[in-house]
């Protein structure tokens, strides 16, 4: 089902799109905005009593339309929230390599990044989606609860319809070899310190592939983008931005495939309050220093597998698990 999110959903920023996706269920968009808004505040005023919370969600970004390879999910996340008041709110992101070789349904060795496409190709999206939280799955040894998959085109519509954002870049980038539509090249360059970023550099900043750590800098890339949105969608107020609200709307409906219901995005919500960057953790599982993946040849193709063998994932699940019992 499509909700209404907003490219929060793409890293469990989830937390803070949470709010709107009160606004893409069903009915007149209007009618729907201020019964959500009410609902919202309210849910402000009441919040759970206090107990502990932990919820999995596998998080996927695709290009989308307009690229050579629309649907294949370059980045993978398991985002788990973990809140025990009165502590703060933890945030665990474990980004799985796009081009880790897991056995897809039909028991043939492919790129992980691939599953969703091949399986979209005989299935509808919402199986197809299903069938990579499966492989990941597999991978971990870890439940997953929920799935939001993101074409990533929604990236730079919400931060149009917000009118940009604000986000401190650690360290300058420049990227000579930063990918265009047509199949060609261009640089891309951003100073270090606080930048304005409008729609389409906060696309660039978050899809360069530049820097020497490679996946894992681009998922930190990712989590600043997406806590500067958050932050900026909390602060919107439900009437006086309901113009933007209805527009967020309408883009996480193209954009976002999710199987989070209603009631759970809220809950996400109101447990995320209170997170700040010092609690998000990232493992990437393609950097670790542990070594767990080592690079090899799969036909013709490049890719990672576990250091223990094709399909020996033990010594990723040890660490993933390890890394999830300790926030």
């Amino acid at each position: 089902m499509r909700l209404p999110k907003t490219a929060v959903l793409y890293a469990l920023g989830l937390a803070g799109f949470a709010g709107l996706v009160v606004f893409a269920r069903s009915g007149n968009e209007f009618a729907v905005a201020i019964r959500s808004a009410a609902g919202f505040n309210e849910a402000r005023r009441q919040s759970p009593a206090p107990s502990s919370f932990a919820a999995r969600v596998l998080v996927v970004g695709m290009p989308g339309e307009g690229n050579p390879a629309p649907d294949l999910t370059d980045t993978i996340l398991v985002a788990q929230l973990t809140h025990t008041p009165p502590a703060a709110p933890t945030l665990q992101l474990v980004s799985i390599p796009r081009d880790l070789a897991v056995t897809g349904a039909d028991g043939v060795l492919e790129r992980i990044n691939s599953i969703y496409a091949q399986a979209k190709t005989r299935e509808q999206p919402s199986a197809a989606v299903t069938a990579l939280k499966q492989a990941v799955e597999r991978v971990i040894r870890l439940p997953i609860a929920y799935t939001a998959l993101v074409d990533l085109t929604a990236l730079r519509e919400v931060v149009g319809a917000l009118d940009g954002i604000n986000v401190e870049i650690p360290e300058t980038i420049t990227d000579p070899d930063f990918p265009t539509a047509n199949g060609g090249t261009e640089t891309f360059t951003i100073e270090s310190g606080w930048r304005y970023l409008d729609a389409e550099t906060a696309e660039k900043y978050v899809r360069t592939r530049h820097g020497g750590r490679g996946d894992f800098d681009r998922v930190r890339r990712q989590q600043y983008v997406l806590e500067a949105i958050h932050k900026k969608i909390l602060g919107l107020n439900p009437l006086a931005d309901l113009h933007t609200m209805l527009e967020l709307t309408r883009i996480l409906r193209r954009r976002v495939l999710t199987d989070l219901a209603i009631e759970d995005i809220h809950r996400l919500l109101e447990e995320s309050r209170g997170l700040v960057s010092a609690n998000v953790h990232v493992l990437d599982l393609a950097s670790d220093p542990a070594g767990l993946v080592v690079g090899d040849r799969l036909g013709e193709a490049q890719v990672v597998r576990p250091r223990a063998g094709w399909t020996d994932y033990s010594e990723i699940q040890k660490r993933v698990g390890d890394f999830f019992q300790t926030p």
